[in-house]
C-alpha cells in the first residue's frame, strides 16, 4: 500500500491568556515551546507541514520557516481552538490529503517515534478512521483525521476542538508526559524540573 499523504499541521494560534503572554515562544532549554512539537512533526517527513499561527509572534513564525511550515494566519483566534482546526481542515481538502495529522503546539514534549506510530495505524486502518494519542485513559491529540471527516472539521465552532470526533478514535498509546501541555507559567515550571527537550 502506498504511503499516505498527510497535512501535519501545528496549531499555534492560541492567545497564552492563562500563560499571561505568547506561552509558544517561553522557553524551555534553548528552544521556543511552539518550536519543540514543530521539530517532532518536521522529522516524520510528511507531505506538507503547515503551521497555524496568530499574527504576534515573530519569533516563532521565523522558527516555524527555518523547519520548513508553510504558514497560516488565524486572524480570530478568539474564536477558539475550533477556529485553527477550520483553518487546517481547509488546508488539508486543497491539498487532497489523504489525512490530517494535528499537533497542539502547546505540547512541547511530543516524540516524533509517536507520530509516526500514529501514521503506522492510520495507514493500517486503511486511511479512512480517526486516530488518537491515548494517554491517562483518554484520546487526545495528537490525532490523525480522514479525508472523510475534514468537511466536519470545518464545521467545528467553539474551545472545545474535536472532541466529538476522538470519541471513537483508534488509539495509540503515548507515555503521560510526553503528552504534558503548558497553559500557564506553573505548568512550565513543573515540567522543566524532571526533563527538557531531547537536543535537536
Amino acid at each position: 500500500m502506498a504511503a499516505a499523504r498527510i497535512v501535519g499541521a501545528l496549531l499555534a494560534a492560541g492567545r497564552g491568556s492563562r500563560f499571561g503572554g505568547n506561552k509558544l515562544e517561553a522557553m524551555i532549554g534553548d528552544r521556543m515551546i511552539g518550536a519543540c512539537a514543530a521539530r517532532a512533526l518536521a522529522d516524520c517527513d510528511l507531505e506538507w507541514t503547515v503551521a497555524i499561527c496568530n499574527a504576534d509572534a515573530p519569533a516563532l513564525d521565523a522558527a516555524l520557516g527555518s523547519l520548513g511550515f508553510s504558514r497560516i494566519v488565524n486572524t480570530t483566534p478568539e474564536a477558539g481552538l475550533s477556529q485553527s482546526l477550520r483553518l487546517a481542515a481547509q488546508h488539508a481538502a486543497n491539498c487532497h490529503a489523504d489525512g490530517l495529522l494535528v499537533c497542539l503546539g502547546d505540547m512541547p514534549f511530543v516524540e516524533t517515534c509517536h507520530l509516526r506510530q500514529l501514521v503506522k495505524a492510520f495507514e493500517s486502518a486503511g486511511c479512512g478512521s480517526v486516530v488518537a494519542s491515548w494517554a491517562d485513559s483518554h484520546r487526545t491529540p495528537p490525532a490523525i483525521f480522514p479525508r472523510s471527516v475534514f468537511d466536519t472539521l470545518m464545521t467545528l465552532s467553539g474551545d472545545r476542538g474535536a472532541q466529538a470526533l476522538l470519541k471513537d478514535a483508534i488509539p495509540v498509546s503515548a507515555s503521560a508526559g510526553s503528552l504534558a501541555d503548558i497553559d500557564t507559567r506553573r505548568d512550565l515550571e513543573t515540567v522543566l524540573k524532571p526533563r527538557e527537550p531531547k537536543p535537536a
